[in-house]
């Protein structure tokens, strides 16, 4: 019998990790995300704009994007709508970076082995969207909805995991309306469960405007208001971007910014409150806000460490050469 490993939960509170990559930022990371909307909704030309914005490395409904390449499976159009499209949309040159096919394998049945091929010989491939999920996958009629569901996107998510890869699976929603713009999304929740973040396209017939509904594992909960004009999406509020705002960094984080010396810091929890001359902030979570916003800190050039020794647990903040003289946006 193998013992298990275990962390206890004062360690990996305290304990920076790595935080997962986001291709683009509040809104697709690495993994599997799911984008519904009703039929003829703008759901494609969304993902269009998104692959450019990805390939060129602009930002995306204001929201900015790491550089890379990216392969768009539209698997119910054809060569020729989507030059139409392009036509549309790309103002001067068309990215090489982005590649699309019309035609794919089914899920459990080549397509994975054709993404690897793709990414191995495209190393800088992160975004890949898959339009429509239903066009790739075959249901079990032995298996029951949620058991489905959630086995089909086990391969994708391995994959995406495995390989860095943000996947994107276009989707249908159900006729019917909800409160929960999530439970419209067509099929079980095993499909929920199985994705780490889902988004839901909200527009009526006739209309220009729309609601962007957001949600995912390691995303802020988000609606946003659109437009969408000749074929571009485009923002026009974050309905609840100032509470997002003041509830995402601690003023104590920006001290912290502010505060650490050139050569850099190292002590407990109790020292690091003392030499700061804060006295609102508890020792005891001292380090959890300094993990849990290591990327911010890191942002600003400061890396922030943690180790236990015999005698203490130390914090270590550091911060990096080209960082001195830099101003934090507090």
């Amino acid at each position: 019998m193998k013992e298990l490993k275990t962390i206890s939960a004062e360690t990996l509170i305290a304990t920076p990790y790595e935080p997962r990559k986001q291709l683009v930022r509040g809104l697709i990371g690495e993994g599997i995300t799911i984008i519904g909307g009703p039929s003829k909704s703008g759901k494609s030309w969304m993902m269009l704009r998104l692959c450019l914005s990805v390939a060129e490395g602009r930002p995306f409904l204001d929201m900015e994007t790491e550089q890379a390449e990216a392969l768009y499976l539209c698997l119910e159009d054809n060569l020729s709508r989507l030059q139409d499209r392009l036509f549309k949309l790309v103002q001067d040159a068309a990215p090489e970076s982005l590649h699309f096919a019309v035609r794919a394998g089914m899920l459990g049945n080549d397509l994975e082995d054709q993404i690897r091929d793709f990414k191995s010989k495209h190393p800088a491939l992160r975004l890949v969207i898959i339009d429509t999920l239903q066009m790739i996958r075959t249901p079990d009629p032995y298996r029951n909805a949620y058991a489905d569901d959630y086995k089909c996107l086990c391969s994708l998510k391995e994959l995406a995991d495995g390989m860095g890869l943000s996947i994107v699976l276009v989707h249908h929603l159900r006729k019917l309306s909800s409160e929960d713009p999530f439970d419209m999304l067509t099929g079980s929740t095993g499909l929920q469960g199985a994705s780490d973040a889902m988004i839901v396209l909200k527009r009526e017939r006739e209309q220009n405007t729309a609601t962007l509904y957001i949600t995912g594992r390691d995303l802020e909960q988000q609606k946003l208001k659109l437009q969408f004009m000749n074929g571009e999406w485009s923002l026009l509020e974050r309905y609840n971007e100032e509470e997002i705002r003041e509830l995402q960094i601690p003023d104590f984080i920006h001290a912290v910014v502010a505060w650490v010396p050139k050569v850099g810091w190292e002590g407990t929890a109790t020292a690091l409150l003392s030499e700061m001359q804060v006295t609102d902030v508890p020792t005891t979570v001292v380090t959890k806000l300094l993990n849990q916003h290591h990327a911010f800190l890191q942002e600003n050039g400061i890396v922030y460490g943690y180790r236990r020794t015999r005698d203490a647990r130390l914090i270590t903040l550091q911060r990096v050469p080209d960082s001195e003289g830099s101003e934090c946006e507090c």
